[in-house]
């Protein structure tokens, strides 16, 4: 098993950013580390780093209707994610921007329960 270590540094630098801002004093705190865990993730490009995103943005509880939209730009659809395939039958191993799409609902439901 081979190890990517661009991929490794990526996933790193992201637990790291996240981690770093949780349990500051305010939520502008926090909302500014998950914002650039999420967009280091998103610069790898990898399906393993956008199911970090999918994961990462699942679980956030936006604080306000600014956070929710820009939350929501991170989920938009691209056209440069990969799309690894399975080798063995030529199927996608996952869909990464399906699981953004996800993510970005999830998010919204989240920011919903407010009002």
């Amino acid at each position: 098993h081979e190890i990517d270590l661009r991929c490794e540094l990526f996933q790193s630098a992201a637990i790291s950013c996240e981690s770093s801002f949780v349990g500051r004093c305010g939520t502008e705190e926090e909302e500014v580390g998950v914002k650039c865990a999420a967009r280091l993730l998103l610069i790898e490009n990898s399906a393993r780093s956008i199911v970090a995103v999918h994961e990462l943005l699942s679980r956030r509880q936006p604080n306000s209707d600014e956070e929710t939209k820009s939350l929501l730009r991170l989920c938009e659809r691209r056209n440069d994610y990969t799309n690894e395939t399975n080798t063995q039958n030529n199927t996608p191993k996952n869909k990464p921007i399906d699981l953004l799409f996800e993510a970005g609902r999830s998010v919204a439901m989240a920011r919903s329960r407010y009002y």
